[in-house]
């Protein structure tokens, strides 16, 4: 176990952190990130739930503010810190009046190695959003011009974070992957901006098969994911339930319709809801079974034909037994006089 931690010590991108020291700073002096994802407004609903919960646990300790934050210096400005850990306590205790707060003080940190100790911090907690998580790793690899979507600047991008974190997150980097990038980079702590609003990251897992059958059976390009996403958020043509059940009954649907049917260019255009594509799908589907179904007995006949053939070519009739010569000639005779008698539609077979 101690071989293992140091191991993770020296790869990290905080192994020259000190511990820094305890001081009471200004709240003034206290610079929150823009771009973290877990507690700007406007990218995290998660926000707003955590305030009223600190605002809970403090009043219950008498307005004390127990556990000090952590912040690290400002490499230039003397006097101003970069806030890391305990956003809600510092809103808490500015909406309460205090001027000064508690802090762990670090040494200055890079813009990657900040993303990185809020997210080994944020770790450690038994609670906590993995789709901030997600947003962090996304901001850290932008910071680094690396492109999460890539195998190789994923990887590159993870082992900066805790391995329980980075496996939690590759999972569902892989998801991404399928997604254009002027999407993924759309990716906020709990969401995906769409508009003027949002769409929840559990919906692109639902969305991504429903676009890949779009693509491969029915021959659309990445606008697919767009598309998706707009009639998700601003359309009709998912409802009638849950998203989460109308998008998988709509794949269910494009995976058996015909390939390129005009069911789908009607869906995705707006011109019909999942309703009314399930409808109209019903006889399309069942005769596309039906032909499917034909296909495939006559494959099954021309496999069985070539195999007769194939087989009489190398039976050697001399080398049969008198009892097996006639069952077999038996056996042909039958099948020609079955073969040849006329049907019911078709003319008369001529047999030379």
């Amino acid at each position: 176990m101690r071989e293992e931690k140091s191991k993770l010590a020296d790869s990290s991108l905080l192994a020259s952190l000190e511990p820094g020291e305890l001081k009471r700073i200004p709240i003034t002096s206290i610079i929150r990130d823009e771009d973290n994802p877990g507690w700007n407004k406007g990218m995290s609903v998660r926000r707003e739930t955590q305030k009223e919960r600190i605002s809970e646990a403090t009043e219950m300790l008498n307005d004390v503010i127990v556990v000090p934050i952590v912040v690290c210096k400002h490499p230039t400005k003397k006097g101003s810190y970069y806030l890391e850990d305990g956003h809600g306590r510092v809103d808490h205790a500015e909406r309460n009046g205090h001027t000064h707060i508690d802090a762990r003080v670090l040494q200055p940190l890079d813009s990657v190695q900040r993303i990185v100790l809020r997210e080994i911090l944020n770790n450690s907690h038994t609670a906590f959003d993995p789709t901030v998580q997600l947003a962090d790793v996304i901001l850290a690899a932008k910071k680094q011009k690396l492109d999460v979507r890539d195998v190789e600047d994923a990887a590159e991008v993870l082992e900066a974070f805790p391995p329980s974190m980075a496996e939690s997150v590759n999972k569902k980097l892989k998801v991404l992957r399928a997604w254009p990038a002027k999407i993924v980079h759309r990716v906020t702590a709990d969401a995906v901006k769409v508009g003027g609003g949002t769409i929840a990251y559990n919906k692109l897992e639902e969305l991504t098969p429903l676009a890949k059958i779009l693509q491969k059976r029915h021959g659309l390009g990445d606008e697919v994911f767009d598309n998706l996403l707009s009639l998700l958020k601003g359309g009709s043509a998912f409802s009638g339930g849950r998203a989460q059940e109308t998008i998988r009954e709509a794949r269910k649907i494009f995976s058996k319709l015909p390939p390129r049917n005009q069911l789908v260019a009607q869906f995705l255009e707006g011109d019909i809801d999942l309703i009314t594509l399930e409808q109209k799908s019903r006889p399309v589907i069942a005769h596309e079974k039906h032909r499917q179904d034909k296909e495939e007995e006559q494959n099954t006949n021309k496999i069985a034909y070539r195999s007769i053939l194939d087989s009489l070519d190398g039976l050697d009739f001399d080398a049969l037994s008198p009892t097996e010569q006639k069952v077999l000639l038996r056996r042909l005779t039958e099948k020609r006089r079955l073969w040849s008698a006329p049907r019911v539609g078709d003319e008369e077979i001529s047999v030379a």
